[in-house]
């Protein structure tokens, strides 16, 4: 989209002129009230001329609010027949731009809402990175007209990365126009003057703004924040600010002025910026009084810096001004700290005391520190809504499960065969090991076999990472320290209460039922037909008990399990994280590499208990075993200490792969449900 074809929707000349009506000068009200209510007319803006009665206190003319709703009702049928029509006959692009017309109809006629809803829409169904760009311009825009700040910050947040993904150069220009108008109005005038400077000679932003209004705004916020040799440099030098100055005296005046050290115009010109420009602006106001102390400051400060004394006569003669009043003014900054002087009243003159340089750094890095303390303590503040916890640790439990369910095959075929070998298979010598078990069981009933329970698995696994992660979250909230951290053995204990939630609420029946899936694959004669034939025939033949058998090993390996992994990646995530630089997110693959080494621990801390839960939920297990530690004693007793280490070898494979993957796709999901919360 050229700069030509940016429609100027909504008005931010309307929001300046509503401005001008609410805060303005009195002498700028009956122009502005004039100018609204034409613009009412013209674009039929029924919703905010609802607003602006209420706003204002006038009395409502329904003849007139009855026909504007008229008029917007019959637009928005034939914007919604157009719509039907391109979803029914034409393509993708032909719905985008319906889509998009249909958002700006509700931005055109003032009604907030509904254009922000029909942009997110309109922003859903477009592919083209140009298109979805100017839809964020367009929330910005809207965010700029009724000063909601978020909207416009959440936006161009948004647009930023976007652009960096390959937005055209008019794009990107235009992205620093109204980066550079939102840092003016959150008092950010180093920011705003660098980007305004940088887009001096490439302005196209007409739809925000007029370029007389720009380079006024790029003087405005240059002066304050730039040193003298820049300001020279990059503003009074400057071709384009050149050709506006002579249509603007005052701000002429202004820049020459203080640059030159002509302090008396300076003053002259500073007042009259402060009523014809601050005053009757929608950007400047809020900051007038700030930007007014802020200057007289800084032209105090120039002239003094060329002087070790000056008298209070010279120093007002030099300003234009009585030394009753630069007394008063001197002396108020002076008390502030703001100034670097002394008066000596008795004999009439002004002393500079300029602070030594590794004073000013010192007092510099403390302002730092400050700064960066209240952002380090907002980002603490934060928590993430439970639903993206439960909805990354769903995520993440799905892939971990199926790229990793042929290692959980074998581990729990080595598990079953010493009950293999008593039983069904009779005379059938059982595999010696976990590549045994594979070619044996690929040879014998094909690639397939390996994933017989696997449905089971993903959903058992998806809901039980979704399940651990929520209930990990919520206990960490509760056993936060006074400093607001969940460390070592708080993290342990969070971890173990969310292993115990998902080994009621998911892990003992999902497991109960992959188990017994592999165990009858294993028969000669298999007696399920799949997941849903296998659970109804559990069931019925053992009850709902029947897939809660072996709860109590269950909650105990997962307790422990939870415990151990977040203990062990909380802990080691602390440490990594300690030695980054500051505000760096820890690359993909030391989440990865941490959460392998978690899983790898949890192995062989927990593996007993995976043994004895695995033994429970046999086939067999009621008429082997007549609970827990029966189970126990007579593993010890019939297969050796070491039996409890049954399984281990492709257990590591499994949690060492499932450590890296969970946290990695966790932690990535979460990112993305963090910058995408919202268009």
């Amino acid at each position: 989209m050229s700069s030509e074809e940016v429609p100027k929707i909504p008005s931010i000349e309307l929001s300046q002129n509503r401005f001008l009506l609410t805060s303005g000068p009195k002498e700028t009200h009956a122009q502005a009230q004039e100018a609204i209510i034409k613009k009412i007319k013209e674009d039929n803006m029924a919703p905010f001329y609802e607003l602006i009665c209420e706003e204002q206190g006038w009395p409502v003319d329904t003849a007139l609010l009855a026909q504007m709703q008229k008029e917007n009702a019959e637009s928005l049928k034939k914007l919604d027949e157009r719509l039907k029509d391109a979803e029914e006959n034409l393509g993708e692009t032909e719905i985008s731009d319906t889509l998009l017309a249909r958002a700006e109809h509700f931005a055109k006629i003032g009604d907030k809402e509904k254009s922000l809803t029909a942009y997110r829409v309109a922003f859903e169904k477009t592919v083209a990175l140009g298109s979805r760009l100017d839809i964020l311009f367009a929330n910005i825009r809207t965010g700029f007209f009724y000063r909601d700040n978020d909207i416009v910050s959440r936006n161009i947040e948004k647009a930023r990365s976007m652009i960096e993904e390959g937005g055209d150069w008019d794009r990107r220009n235009r992205l620093k126009v109204y980066e550079g108008a939102y840092l003016m109005t959150i008092r950010n005038f180093k920011g705003a003057a660098d980007l305004f400077i940088a887009t001096l000679s490439t302005f196209t932003s007409t739809e925000l703004m007029e370029y007389k209004d720009f380079v006024t705004y790029a003087v405005f916020a240059s002066v304050l924040a730039l040193k003298r040799v820049d300001i020279k440099n990059k503003v009074i030098d400057s071709p384009e600010v050149l050709e506006v100055l002579h249509e603007i005296p005052y701000l002429e005046d202004y820049l020459r002025s203080l640059y030159a050290g002509d302090y008396a115009k300076f003053f002259v010109a500073l007042a009259a910026l402060e009523t014809s420009a601050m005053k009757q602006s929608w950007v400047l106001y809020p900051h007038y009084r700030y930007y007014v102390r802020e200057m007289r400051i800084r032209a105090y400060a120039q002239l003094l810096e060329s002087y070790r004394s000056l008298t209070m006569q010279s120093m007002a003669h030099s300003f234009g001004v009585s030394e009753e009043f630069i007394d008063k003014d001197l002396s108020k900054f002076i008390s502030a700290g703001r100034l670097n002087c002394v008066i000596d009243k008795v004999n009439g003159i002004v002393e500079t005391n300029r602070p030594d340089a590794k004073n000013a750094q010192y007092q510099q890095a403390i302002k730092q520190g400050d700064i960066l303390l209240n952002r380090v303590q907002k980002l603490s503040r934060r928590k993430d809504p439970p639903l993206y916890t439960l909805a990354a640790g769903s995520i993440a439990g799905a892939v971990e499960a199926t790229i990793t369910y042929p290692t959980e095959f074998v581990k729990t075929r080595l598990q079953l065969q010493e009950g293999a070998r008593g039983s069904a298979l009779k005379g059938a010598p059982a595999p010696k090991g976990p590549i045994d078990i594979l070619v044996s069981t690929v040879r014998a009933q094909g690639i397939t076999a390996i994933y017989r329970g696997l449905s089971a698995m993903v959903i058992g696994n998806t809901a039980k990472a979704g399940v651990r992660f929520f209930a990990f979250d919520q206990y960490k909230q509760l056993l936060k320290d006074s400093e607001g951290k969940t460390t070592g053995v708080r993290s342990m204990l969070a971890g173990l209460g969310a292993g115990m939630t998902e080994a009621l609420l998911v892990v003992t029946p999902s497991e109960t039922i992959k188990t017994k899936l592999i165990h009858d694959g294993n028969l000669p004669n298999p007696q399920y037909r799949g997941l849903a034939h296998g659970v109804s025939s559990i069931v019925k033949a053992e009850g709902l008990g029947g897939i809660y058998r072996g709860v109590v090993p269950v909650m105990a390996r997962q307790g422990a399990n939870s415990a151990v992994r977040f203990g062990v990646y909380s802990s080691l995530s602390d440490f990594v994280k300690a030695r980054l630089p500051p505000n760096t997110q820890m690359p993909a693959a030391y989440t990865f590499g941490i959460g392998a080494i978690a899983g790898i621990i949890t192995v062989y801390t927990t593996m007993p208990l995976d043994v004895v839960k695995t033994k429970m939920q046999g086939l067999n297990a009621r008429q082997l075993y007549s609970g827990v530690f029966d189970c126990c004693l007579k593993v010890f007793k019939n297969e050796g200490l070491l039996s409890f280490w049954n399984g281990a070898t492709p257990r590591l494979a499994r949690l060492s792969m499932s450590g890296g993957i969970v946290f990695s796709i966790y932690e990535s999901t979460m990112s993305v449900l963090r910058q995408y919360d919202d268009v």
